[in-house]
């Protein structure tokens, strides 16, 4: 079929329109022009993945430090427990060597009322044994 075949033709002219923007999209495609444009979104979507990875790399390296730091904040938190743990037995341990030491000072000062207790007999003793000397003393001396 030829070009004027289809102008004369009526209902063909559409295909002339059809294969003449067919033609024209195929030279501009291979033009310099095209070629530059593909070339230009080649590297844009280059560059777009680029940064798309390197937003990945960053939130992954996040994501390990959040993690990093959770590890950290539970190991913090069981070393805590741990010391609390620590305090608490310290503080039953001391709470008993408390206890003990108010048993023996009252142990001790029982002891130190029963001193005073038998000091004060010896005494009345000494005293009374005293007395009846001086009384055998004077008997004694009332028979001469």
């Amino acid at each position: 079929m030829s070009l004027s075949a289809t102008i004369t033709q009526p209902g063909k002219y559409l295909n002339l329109s059809l294969g003449l923007a067919l033609a024209c999209s195929i030279l501009l495609l291979n033009s310099p022009y095209c070629l530059a444009a593909a070339t230009e979104r080649t590297i844009e979507k280059m560059r777009l993945e680029q940064g798309i990875q390197t937003y990945r790399i960053n939130i992954n390296k996040l994501q390990e430090g959040i993690s990093q730091q959770q590890e950290k904040i539970e190991s913090s938190e069981q070393q805590e427990h741990h010391i609390l743990d620590e305090l608490a037995q310290i503080d039953h341990r001391l709470q008993e060597q408390l206890d003990k030491l108010y048993d023996l000072e009252k142990q001790m000062a029982n002891q130190q009322e029963l001193i005073i207790t038998k000091e004060t007999e010896l005494q009345k003793a000494s005293e009374s044994k005293q007395t009846v000397q001086r009384c055998l003393w004077h008997a004694k001396e009332n028979e001469t």
